[in-house]
């Protein structure tokens, strides 16, 4: 059965939320995942028309996409044509170059179609190159290096005891490996399926096997900042930064990930155990009036990082931004993401704050869509 055609009379903005095949795949079978339909269901409260498409729904040359819209009365997603989107929400990484995913969007930014954000993703090595020019954020970032030699490895090591290694593209901690220097020898931690621990005595072997592991183009070898722990666990933060219906920016929400211990990593997909920021500082033994503080603080910085990163890559409706606090209280910049999946704020935090995080970006595309209709 083909498609149903568009209506035309859909609510505007009519948002295209661009994500994988397997997502559709997931959609067709009756198995949406639940971000979609949170979105979905923030979408209808708001009176703004969405539809779901992959790479392989778009027709370029007609400047059609075959997408997929909720049917309430059949209770499933159905297949749809459209136009291309008034506004595009890109949940799903950048395509190859020259793919039809690069195609699209090119053609998308030709049209000036807005963008809920202005890329999909981030190389490591290149925000921290670029940050490392704001007085704001040099002193918060970790030393970092593009590793390529084991001189250069040994240079890092002479400074620091530990060391994080990673590759400049990867999500979720896969792409980390954790070193630490320890009576001339070198562990090695990394958390995939299972957690796996390798010694080393030579620095070479130790890259080898780095590089083995983490499969990466290109790697970065970066400072291990000493940082807050609970029940023997590194602590982390995700915080959720957005644009509102105004354009305005602020803090929707901060997650803390308290890493199993001896983990590299405390990605909420790696078994850590996940509170809100105040309840994370609260059983770090913080007071009341410290954590007033560092909240402010925390706004602050992130809402810094934020402007920075769009004066370096152009717009953006929502960050996922990582970050540390040390035992003096200072925050560390680890990383930004400029599609969060938001799974640590989703263990964290209550179901208002959830639909909260879903109806920022749709009431972003409202903004966007009515800033640039106006003549």
């Amino acid at each position: 059965m083909s498609p149903a055609k568009s209506s035309g009379n859909d609510p505007r903005p009519l948002v295209g939320v661009f994500v994988t095949n397997s997502t559709v795949n997931s959609l067709l079978a009756g198995n949406a995942r639940p971000r979609l339909v949170t979105l979905n269901e923030q979408s209808q409260l708001l009176g703004v028309s969405l539809f779901v498409f992959a790479e392989r729904n778009i027709d370029l040359q007609k400047r059609k996409i075959a997408g997929l819209v909720y049917n309430p009365d059949v209770k499933k997603w159905v297949q749809r044509v459209f136009l291309f989107p008034d506004i595009l929400y890109t949940r799903r990484g950048p395509g190859k170059k020259g793919s039809k995913a690069d195609k699209f969007v090119q053609a998308i930014a030709q049209i000036g179609i807005p963008q809920i954000n202005s890329c999909s993703d981030f190389d490591k090595w290149d925000t921290y190159s670029r940050f490392r020019r704001y007085p704001e954020l040099v002193s918060h970032l970790p030393e970092t290096c593009l590793l390529t030699t084991v001189d250069q490895l040994k240079d890092m090591f002479a400074r620091y005891q530990s060391l994080y290694i990673k590759g400049t593209i990867g999500r979720h901690g896969r792409k980390v490996i954790r070193v630490d220097r320890r009576h001339r020898q070198y562990i090695a931690s990394h958390l995939g399926k299972r957690l796996r621990v390798w010694r080393f005595s030579s620095i070479r072997g130790l890259l080898h096997k780095v590089r083995a592991v983490l499969n990466s183009k290109r790697l970065l070898a970066q400072q291990a900042v000493g940082c807050i722990q609970l029940a023997g666990g590194n602590v982390d933060f995700r915080a959720e930064v957005q644009r509102d219906g105004n354009g305005e920016l602020g803090v929707t929400c901060i997650a803390g990930r308290v890493a199993t211990p001896g983990a590299p990593v405390s990605s909420s997909r790696t078994g850590s155990t996940v509170f809100t920021f105040a309840d994370t500082l609260r059983r770090c033994s913080y007071s009341d009036t410290q954590i007033r503080s560092l909240e402010q603080a925390a706004e602050t910085f992130l809402c810094n990082i934020f402007q920075c990163v769009e004066q370096e890559y152009g717009s953006f409706g929502e960050l996922g931004i990582d970050f540390i606090i040390d035992t003096d209280d200072k925050f560390w910049l680890l990383e930004v993401n400029a599609k969060s999946a938001m799974g640590a704020a989703g263990q964290a935090w209550d179901a208002e704050t959830i639909a909260l995080l879903y109806r920022r970006p749709l009431e972003y595309a409202r903004y966007l869509f009515e800033s640039n209709s106006q003549p």
